[in-house]
């Protein structure tokens, strides 16, 4: 209510919402811009109700869906410039069959780290003599985190120097710290501030991405973008028909298992071991893709076009 009648009181020439809260907070300032003769961009960060349908979410269970889905098309169709984070969540939109919407396609970049916080706690910092394949972010129920682990584990007889590291939390914690929390080759640290996550993620070796089935068509995984950004080399498990998989693959800066099981795993993470790509060049291909000039420049369009709609 206090957006709704924000809006209406400042009466600007653009106003846009992200998807937080889900489809309400994008529903309520797309009715508010039409009323306050503004135009609406709609920023979806993912799309819902498929989110929750994927994850079986409430938001995503009958009756619910269909009422946030048909509220969110109302948004959709209101909308003077839609942004979505890849070319597959675009193709999620289309098969809605609200037929030609104002969709842009601008990802993300890393974020700056604000204010210094100083250098992480020592405990968390990476042994001499391991090499560290790290997962940094939300350990949550969309991030099939139990196959991840397991296609890692089956490294860590062949690789005694490997170490597997989760750094953040979410759902999925309790779960993970109750089957690996023991095993020497595997460790944890809680979340931290950018500005502290940072360094642990510049000095592992292998950066970890890992979707559940099909949530590719829905979001991207933020932690993407930090890790490219540093020059981390990338594992992502995904599938290998996603725009995501084959953008990494034909850049050479990933690697991404063939099929969703623990061999695929520990054969895309042998090879990464073996040969992995030259930092530089991961870092020469996140500027040229991902770069804040980039996306600006990319968003100053969206606006443009928005004003002339």
């Amino acid at each position: 209510m206090g957006l709704f009648f924000k809006i209406l009181r400042l009466r600007p020439d653009v106003v846009t919402a992200s998807t937080f809260p889900p489809v309400l907070a994008a529903y309520t300032a797309g009715l508010a811009a039409r009323l306050a003769g503004a135009k609406f961009v709609y920023h979806m960060q993912d799309i819902h109700p498929e989110v929750s349908e994927l994850g079986g979410g409430m938001m995503g269970r009958g009756i619910f869906a269909k009422i946030f889905r048909h509220l969110d098309n109302r948004t959709l169709k209101r909308a003077a410039g839609i942004v979505v984070l890849s070319d597959d969540m675009s193709a999620t939109l289309e098969r809605r069959g609200l037929g030609p919407l104002p969709v842009h396609v601008i990802n993300n970049f890393a974020l700056d780290s604000g204010a210094p916080l100083g250098p992480p706690p020592a405990e968390f910092a990476k042994p001499d003599g391991i090499r560290r394949v790290i997962f940094a972010g939300n350990l949550g129920r969309f991030q099939n985190l139990p196959l991840l682990s397991e296609g890692i584990a089956r490294c860590f007889d062949a690789h005694p120097d490997l170490q597997l590291f989760f750094l953040g939390d979410g759902k999925a914690l309790a779960d993970l710290k109750a089957k690996w929390a023991d095993h020497p080759q595997v460790g944890f640290a809680p979340f931290l501030p950018l500005d502290q996550a940072k360094p642990l993620i510049a000095e592992a070796e292998i950066g970890l991405v890992s979707l559940s089935e099909k949530i590719y068509t829905v979001a991207y995984p933020s932690k993407l973008l930090t890790y490219l950004g540093l020059g981390v080399p990338v594992l992502a498990l995904t599938e290998p028909e996603s725009e995501l998989a084959q953008s990494l693959t034909a850049a050479g800066v990933a690697r991404v298992p063939d099929a969703p099981t623990p061999e695929a795993i520990e054969d895309a993470l042998s090879a990464l071991l073996t040969s992995s790509p030259d930092r530089r060049d991961i870092v020469a291909w996140y500027d040229a893709t991902f770069s804040r000039s980039l996306a600006s420049k990319k968003w100053r369009a969206v606006l443009a076009n928005a004003m002339d709609r």
